[in-house]
């Protein structure tokens, strides 16, 4: 365990023997499998139709910008709807990697949950390959039918890895914001929610519409992935490779540092943050800070310990 100002850095969790059950698993691991290959569906077939569109109405890139962002938008939100009260709705190796390395899932679960990610992704991208018309597989470019990513003609794989890093960090503070407790640390069930969790019912909707504005944004750069599940299940039924990496590295360190801000926001004890904030500014020592938290009555709630804490501090100022 590694304390940063008064935040405690635990490693990830191997093995959760009251949530990773093995009914639980192979429940959950198939409705990420299923997510996430009717997301690759949905996705990369907005990506055909607008393909399709774009080439009777002498290639209007807007309003191909446009069919991709809301496709993969209204999906998300589709999905996360379906299969959130089942397994959180993850359908990204991203987001189950930010949920591992915050300790809120086990790296077991964790590990089925790319298993099923990854399978469903192929899965998915194969399926939408073999309803298209063999006549437009042989006029056509596969890769661009199936959604495959690729960078921009006037970016570098540095750039396209930097832009995936930003929009990967956007789309999982957003989660964290939303789908997150932001005092327990669970996720939020969609079908309702209380006082301790986030917006419960209207999560996917926010999510999904931040994966649409995050697409018309960033579409004719990268593509905009933020998943490498999606980015992988095209890949490989279309074999189009062309910097791959960016599509796995980019998500993954972007989804890691959003990942630790968000959680000193979002899931740390409100008392820790105020202790935390008071070392930043020199006003008490940490010793001073640890006595006073210990101090604190084991029933109080976090927002009574953060008034304690703040109270204190500005007596002994």
């Amino acid at each position: 365990m590694v304390n940063i100002l008064g935040f405690h850095l635990k490693p990830p969790i191997l093995y959760d023997p009251d949530e990773d059950k093995w009914q639980a698993l192979w429940r959950c691991s198939l409705a990420e499998f299923f997510g996430t290959a009717i997301f690759i569906f949905l996705g990369c077939g907005s990506v055909f139709s607008a393909f399709e569109f774009s080439r009777h109405t002498d290639g209007n890139l807007d309003s191909f910008i446009v069919l991709v962002a809301m496709g993969h938008g209204f999906a998300i939100t589709v999905v996360i709807y379906t299969i959130g009260d089942v397994s959180g709705g993850n359908i990204n190796p991203a987001i189950t990697w930010a949920l591992v390395l915050t300790r809120k899932m086990s790296l077991l679960r964790g590990g089925l949950y790319w298993i099923a990610q990854i399978s469903g992704a192929v899965c998915g991208a194969l399926l939408l390959k073999s309803m298209i018309p063999p006549a437009m597989l042989q006029t056509g470019v596969i890769s661009e039918m199936l959604g495959c990513h690729g960078l921009h003609h006037d970016m570098d794989p540095l750039q396209g890895f930097w832009f995936e890093i930003v929009l990967t960090f956007i789309f999982v503070f957003v989660v964290f914001g939303t789908a997150i407790s932001p005092f327990v640390g669970k996720m939020a069930p969609v079908s309702g929610g209380g006082d301790e969790y986030g917006p419960g019912k209207l999560t996917p909707l926010a999510l999904g519409l931040t994966i649409l504005v995050l697409h018309l944004v960033a579409v004719p750069f990268t593509g905009a992935s933020m998943n490498p599940a999606r980015s992988f299940g095209p890949a490989l039924i279309g074999s189009c490779w062309d910097n791959h990496w960016v599509y796995w590295a980019g998500p993954l360190v972007g989804s890691t540092v959003s990942a630790l801000v968000a959680h000193t926001l979002f899931l740390s004890n409100p008392s820790d943050i105020a202790m935390s904030f008071a070392i930043i500014r020199g006003d008490q020592s940490l010793a001073k800070l640890s006595d006073k938290k210990k101090g604190m009555s084991p029933s109080s709630t976090p927002a009574e310990n953060y008034s304690q804490v703040n109270e204190e501090v500005e007596l002994e100022q």
